[in-house]
């Protein structure tokens, strides 16, 4: 049998949530939120997707934007590309 690598916690969810215990188990408890004494948890066994859909949803943080803030030139820049892809297919399509 192959030994199982220990996977390491590269999300970036694991910079805003702490795993925490309670009487009902593990929880990854969104810190963020935390400071503002609002609970947010996700199971802890469970994957780093809710988590990251919340760092979004609620905070506007994702891997590409650490600090929550778009700047307008960062959403015309993400504008421009998905428009030029689109035309660039467009044009292939042809």
């Amino acid at each position: 049998r192959k030994k199982q690598k220990k996977r390491d916690n590269s999300s970036i969810a694991w910079d805003y949530f702490k795993t925490e215990e309670t009487k009902d188990g593990f929880f990854d408890v969104c810190q963020l939120c935390k400071e503002k004494n609002i609970t947010v948890k996700y199971v802890h066994n469970s994957s780093t997707g809710n988590m990251l859909c919340h760092l979004w949803s609620k905070h506007r943080i994702d891997k590409d934007h650490r600090n929550g803030e778009y700047t307008n030139n960062s959403i015309v820049k993400a504008l421009y590309i998905i428009t030029k892809r689109r035309q660039e297919k467009l044009a292939q399509d042809l």
